[in-house]
């Protein structure tokens, strides 16, 4: 008798203890079942949060005190033009413009977008976020900057800014879906100056060290379909023309007059040298021609970062 219930005792611990590992695993509340991928999402969030570089009080305080939106919007409406680059594997043309940029109030390393993206003859508006992280000194001394903006008055430095963004496509939109990664940008600042703020490329090297790579402003990144959580590589930039010759072979082709070669007419690059308005409100569009991307850095006009003449 003693055995029979020893045995019957086993026997129902073992039953309990499956019951309860049944429970943990099979929670009856259909929305536990779902909590555990968001728990996985936040931890991913928190890996990269621990990544990100976080501003130094001297960097801080730098943005606190400067606005940097005129970098990538222009305040002169004339100034105002569409950055190039690809989306996909095929390395197929698209374009991005912004129109609004605005800095947040409370966050002076965040900056509040809205603009457009065309690809293969698709607009499709968007918002996001650019957020600066770091901001590093160019090694260029401060007579060759006044010689490079031709301006013996200038007190201005060169800097590196750098951080991440996030774009997203309006939802409604067929094939829309989210922009993200890193952004990098080179411009000059003379403090003493209300105009003294301008994009700046020359002397920066195309290289891969290069936070821009000799783009002068860039967006890296890949872009994700909110339909089918497709993934795609993506990159564009205000100077493209060295990005590209990174990307495929022989892009651009001739020395004094650069054009891009014919044989990638078919990925969207044959109406690359008449700049069509696209972005402008319907009926209100224009074309203009279009001359090689800006090879020079922008020139100062009434306070507005204005790219050389030789390259607008």
């Amino acid at each position: 008798m003693k055995k029979s219930l020893y045995l019957l005792g086993c026997l129902c611990f073992l039953a309990a203890c499956h019951q309860s590992a049944t429970v943990k695993q099979t929670p009856a509340d259909p929305a536990a079942a779902q909590s555990a991928p968001v728990h996985e999402a936040s931890v991913k969030t928190a890996k990269v949060a621990e990544a990100t570089p976080v501003p130094t009080p001297e960097m801080q305080t730098f943005l606190a005190q400067y606005d940097l939106a005129e970098l990538w919007r222009p305040a002169d409406e004339a100034s105002l033009s569409a950055m190039n680059g690809f989306l996909g594997a095929d390395h197929y043309r698209m374009e991005i413009v912004l129109l609004s940029v605005r800095k947040d109030t409370l966050h002076p390393g965040v900056y509040h977008v809205m603009g457009k993206d065309r690809f293969k003859k698709q607009i499709t508006p968007f918002t996001g976020t650019i957020t600066l992280h770091t901001i590093n000194d160019l090694a260029i001394d401060p007579a060759e900057m006044r010689g490079y903006l031709d301006d013996e008055k200038s007190n201005a430095q060169g800097y590196t800014a750098t951080g991440t963004y996030v774009f997203n496509e309006e939802p409604s939109r067929k094939g829309a879906g989210t922009f993200s990664g890193k952004t990098a940008v080179t411009f000059s600042l003379d403090p003493n100056r209300p105009d003294g703020l301008a994009l700046f490329g020359l002397t920066i090297p195309a290289t891969e060290e290069s936070a821009t790579r000799g783009s002068i402003s860039l967006f890296e990144g890949t872009w994700r379909s909110y339909q089918t959580n497709e993934q795609k590589p993506t990159i564009w930039a205000y100077n493209f023309l060295p990005i590209a010759s990174q990307v495929l072979q022989n892009f651009s082709i001739g020395e004094r007059e650069v054009s891009i070669n014919p044989k990638y007419a078919r990925l969207g690059w044959n109406e690359y040298w008449t700049n069509e308005e696209w972005w402008a409100e319907s009926g209100a569009a224009t074309a203009r021609n279009s001359q090689p991307t800006l090879l020079n850095p922008p020139s100062l006009k009434d306070g507005v970062a204005t790219p050389d003449p030789v390259s607008q």
